[in-house]
């Protein structure tokens, strides 16, 4: 629906109200709880969709969004609280990619059913959650005010993949890419090649004191001394150790740090402990980190185990 974007939540602030409109790409408005307007930017015009279809709009380029807004204020009611989000240009100065309109959905898509499909599905599952939450009043208004972001993305996404026109294996390929994307799971194995060095950085440039120390600890070796530790900025899971053994030579060790992580059933709480560290070899294709139930004897000895989220691995 956009070339997107640099996807922004906005409060109609002095800052915005000076923002040009030749720097954005899309514009969203829910002036009221009955009206909502959708501005799309096409090289050098607008469009502004309502309930009522999609038009072209006169504007100037170099209008303020402050100018925008009072324009229509001569023909709309605004809410006192509307709400604004506005989309900018991912790449709006690089000369080199001039077909990045290819993420402009064009007036005929291929998925167009998968569109309406999602709409009918999301306006059912609204329906459902409304009368869900017709008796809790603060649920149903949060759930509203949830919806009303997540439901647009949703269709947003739609309609932009239903633009790009994949067959079904390019779909399912870039659809499981976007999923490893988003989940900060790397596409390619973790190496420690001299071309990719900066990959690696210091533990201590990283994390906090506390958690290096306590990852410090779990690393120790007999007969061993570290030497230097690295985190792998791709996976910060995946930990370079130069040791100096007793014959003063270094010896390079990787490990993954959160190979496994281990649940409290009556807590609810994830751990993290010394069984929690496996050694790696490279190169390492990304794993999902295993989830471990703690035994009898693990619950024991909790004291010595750290809280995951309290790590920040």
């Amino acid at each position: 629906m956009f070339d997107i974007v640099k996807d922004v939540y906005n409060t109609y602030d002095d800052e915005l109200k000076k923002v040009k409109l030749k720097d954005l790409s899309a514009i969203y408005l829910k002036i009221n709880s009955n009206e909502q307007i959708l501005f799309e930017r096409f090289n050098d015009f607008w469009t502004f969709e309502t309930k009522d279809g999609k038009f072209d709009y006169k504007i100037n380029n170099e209008s303020t969004f402050e100018e925008l807004i009072n324009q229509l204020k001569n023909n709309y009611q605004f809410d006192d609280n509307f709400t604004v989000r506005v989309f900018s240009y991912l790449r709006k100065n690089d000369k080199s990619i001039p077909e990045f309109t290819k993420l402009i959905i064009p007036n005929r898509r291929k998925n167009i059913n998968q569109e309406l499909f999602g709409d009918f599905e999301l306006r059912r599952m609204f329906e459902v959650h409304c009368d869900l939450y017709k008796d809790e009043p603060e649920k149903l208004e949060d759930f509203k005010v949830q919806m009303d972001v997540v439901g647009q993305d949703v269709m947003q996404i739609v309609s932009l993949i239903s633009a790009q026109a994949h067959t079904s294996e390019t779909l399912n390929f870039t659809m499981n890419l976007v999923s490893s994307i988003l989940a900060s799971y790397p596409l390619t194995p973790i190496t420690d090649e001299e071309k990719y060095k900066d990959d690696w950085v210091d533990i201590n440039t990283i994390n906090s004191k506390e958690t290096n120390e306590y990852i410090t600890k779990l690393l120790e070796l007999d007969d061993m001394t570290i030497e230097s530790i690295f985190i792998n900025m791709r996976c910060t899971r995946i930990i370079k150790v130069n040791y100096k053994n007793n014959k003063n030579e270094i010896v390079t060790e990787y490990y993954d740090i959160a190979a496994s992580i281990f649940i409290d059933d009556e807590e609810k709480v994830a751990y993290h402990g010394e069984q929690s560290i496996t050694s790696i070899t490279l190169p390492w294709m990304f794993v999902q980190t295993n989830e471990v139930m703690l035994d009898d004897e693990m619950k024991k000895n909790k004291d010595k185990m750290k809280k995951f989220l309290d790590i920040k691995i």
